[in-house]
């Protein structure tokens, strides 16, 4: 089977969270011929898959890369379903007539009726947006996305909790779940590092953490003299970095990030709107235990494969670090034998689930 995964070059970053698993699979998934196309795409992206070895192209247009499809004759095409790489794909069934796959991780609209979200240490632009957002009714999101996905588009989840909300919220019914692939050649306990001090994640964007309580659970930790580590969005941890007595790691790669995990007692994550958990995958995966709430991927993810210190209320989160080393000692142990974000599972199940939707469609 001829895999293609079409990246949309407004994913400039290659190690961003919507991009990542494509990359991912494309190095890992066996028996079939894959390759990623790219349109638009920026030297960062084109750089790291040089980098990789992994088979891609680039084109400057819709049409040059439909041209290049209909000659390279794929039996499926998967992106994201991030809205702009929807309207590429839809584009490309019309005028190719090529069978596509969506990878849903976002869900366009599902953040205007939620209140996980918060718009206060972003920019201008970005809050308004947000907030315009809230006045639209679910019900044209849900349309415009069941338009853009179309009736012939195959839909894999990255989590269970995202397809409970795909079929919830939108009526449309996945064809399985297959996590995000977690690469454990990196992501794995180095046993000589000492665990010591707290690493808190940020989150991957502006509106996805809610800022007051991250200083609140910094506050604590200083309080109790804990060495603190930081990462994600650039924007606010520069602001935190400034105020506060921490290490922000910014634009670390892979392997400093499996260091950093590895190296700490515990990792925080404090977001509630989490479709599937990257940094709780990769933490446990570096035998790191991680202190989230027990919602959405987070939860799902922890209470799998262990290693979770989980709560319901802000107020247990930070009961919690006041006692953070005994807390983390005393999570479940991690159970990581035949997990579902193991790169070779993970690319063996998403290719199985692209060969049963090209042979349905025969």
């Amino acid at each position: 089977m001829k895999i293609c995964f079409l990246v949309y070059g407004g994913w400039r970053n290659p190690h961003a969270g919507a991009v990542r698993p494509f990359i991912t699979w494309a190095r890992a998934i066996k028996g079939h011929d894959v390759s990623i196309a790219l349109l638009k795409a920026g030297g960062r992206m084109l750089n790291h898959l040089e980098e990789l070895g992994v088979p891609h192209e680039n084109f400057t247009s819709i049409d040059a890369l439909s041209t290049h499809l209909k000659s390279a004759n794929p039996d499926i095409v998967m992106a994201d379903d991030n809205p702009p790489q929807l309207r590429i794909s839809r584009a490309l069934r019309k005028s190719t007539g090529i069978s596509c796959a969506t990878y849903a991780q976002i869900l366009l609209g599902s953040q205007s009726i939620v209140d996980a979200i918060d718009s206060s240490e972003v920019s201008v632009v970005k809050r308004m947006k947000h907030r315009l957002s809230r006045l639209v009714p679910f019900s044209a999101f849900r349309a415009a996305y069941k338009g853009l996905l179309g009736k012939d588009n195959s839909v894999i989840c990255n989590s269970r909790t995202t397809a409970t909300l795909l079929q919830v919220l939108y009526g449309v019914e996945p064809e399985g779940v297959v996590y995000p692939p977690v690469d454990q050649g990196i992501f794995f306990p180095i046993k000589k590092n000492v665990k010591k001090g707290a690493l808190v994640y940020l989150g991957s964007f502006g509106l996805d953490t809610d800022p007051a309580f991250i200083r609140e659970i910094i506050r604590t930790l200083q309080d109790n003299g804990e060495e603190i580590t930081a990462f994600g969005n650039r924007e606010f941890g520069t602001k935190l970095a400034r105020d506060f007595k921490l290490t922000f790691l910014d634009g670390c790669t892979d392997d400093e990030l499996a260091a950093a995990y590895s190296s700490s007692a515990i990792t925080i994550c404090p977001q509630k709107w989490e479709l599937f958990g990257y940094v709780v995958a990769e933490s446990i995966s570096c035998g790191t235990p991680v202190l989230a709430f027990n919602c959405m991927g987070p939860g799902e993810i922890l209470t799998q494969h262990g290693g979770g210190v989980l709560v319901n209320r802000k107020e247990d989160f930070l009961s919690v670090l006041s006692r953070m080393e005994d807390a983390a000692a005393a999570a479940p142990e991690i159970r990581l034998d035949g997990a579902g974000f193991g790169l070779q599972r993970s690319a063996s199940e998403l290719g199985s689930i692209l060969e049963r939707a090209c042979a349905r469609r025969k």
